[in-house]
């Protein structure tokens, strides 16, 4: 049967800056070392800034942990930088492959647990402070298909970023930014995480979260749940995972035919059939360029069809989004029944339903 999967989306890992005197810091169990950041640490004539920090791991009394950071003077010469990293959902329910609920009672919950750090002055409310990493999360519960959804997610195709496949998990990464799809239950074993496809889109760069939202100096302030909605509907959209991955290769025939002519069906089905049989180097060497794949992938989509598939005949459910808020207000989130058949008869392109406020 075909049905829409619902998820939930959230803030999980976040680094935020602090501007802290190195006097009023007590360096009791820190350690010393030595980084040289190719990416960030670059002064202007280009050469690599070597910086010496101190870090420490601070755990709370539920053994949450909390990384330190304190730079005496960063690449831009800037003084007495300390950064300050964690998971929000961890602080909040020991595990996160929950999602926050209540963003204002998280914020303050991790304001108390960094009061609570010994040795470091009073600091001012996390929301005020600037990121330096931002994980945006959502959860899918796919149920007994999320094996299927990673091996399709694999044969995706993610411009401008590397692909790199592990059993359980695929990641699409770049030098500022990744997205990992990954079984959660098979990560962090909680028999609540059964059957959840986990989407984590980490900018673990200040730049990066400049760029995501248009502006500099981002605080949590900043970020809204469109943000979030945005950012992960994109990932979807631009690996096809918004539409359903119809597996039979007779029905996705069908389906393409309806759009195009023979000679282009032929086409299109000998592009799938390419993605789905070779490696990532094969295609390469068999003369798909990226301007290439972008023209068939764009022909695809506007034959409604996703460009992901696996060796069977399922239909797997586009993965849509749906907000805390409108779960909320909903005395039932409907899912869209239908044979393989009904949907190849409506024209298998955008077939969504969604509840309503």
């Amino acid at each position: 049967m075909f049905t829409m999967n619902e998820a939930i989306y959230g803030l999980d890992t976040i680094k935020v800056e602090y501007r802290v005197p190195e006097s009023k810091i007590s360096f009791i169990g820190w350690k010393k070392n030595v980084e040289e950041d190719m990416e960030e640490d670059i002064n202007e004539s280009g050469e690599n800034i070597t910086n010496e920090f101190r870090y420490k791991e601070h755990r709370t009394q539920n053994g949450i942990g909390i990384k330190l950071k304190f730079i005496p003077i960063d690449y831009k010469g800037f003084t007495n930088l300390l950064l300050v990293e964690l998971s929000l959902p961890k602080l909040m329910y020991g595990c996160n492959h929950k999602n926050i609920e209540d963003w204002e009672m998280t914020y303050d919950f991790a304001n108390a647990a960094i009061a609570n750090i010994e040795g470091l002055p009073p600091l001012s409310d996390i929301r005020d402070s600037i990121l330096h990493r931002v994980d945006v999360c959502s959860n899918f519960q796919v149920g007994e298909n999320i094996s299927d959804y990673i091996q399709a997610i694999k044969k995706g195709y993610y411009p401008h970023r590397d692909p790199i496949s592990f059993s359980t998990s695929m990641v699409y990464k770049s030098g500022i930014m990744s997205s990992t799809f990954y079984d959660k239950y098979v990560k962090c074993g909680h028999t609540e995480a059964l059957g959840i496809l986990r989407l984590e889109i980490s900018l673990r760069k200040k730049r990066s979260i400049q760029y995501w939202l248009g502006k500099k100096n981002v605080t949590l302030r900043d970020i809204t749940p469109d943000d979030l909605i945005d950012l992960i509907n994109n990932d979807l959209k631009i690996l096809h995972l918004d539409k359903p991955i119809v597996c039979d290769q007779l029905q996705v025939r069908e389906i393409i035919s309806r759009q195009y002519s023979p000679c282009k069906t032929r086409s299109l089905m000998g592009y799938m059939l390419d993605r789905r049989t070779m490696t990532r180097q094969q295609r390469i060497n068999r003369g798909y360029t990226p301007r290439i794949i972008c023209y068939y992938e764009k022909q695809l989509a506007h034959a409604g069809v996703s460009s992901l598939s696996i060796d069977s005949k399922k239909v797997l459910p586009a993965l849509s989004l749906l907000s805390q808020e409108s779960v909320k207000n909903c005395n039932e989130v409907p899912s869209v029944t239908r044979t393989l058949s009904e949907y190849i008869s409506q024209g298998g392109i955008n077939v969504q339903e969604t509840c309503s406020r």
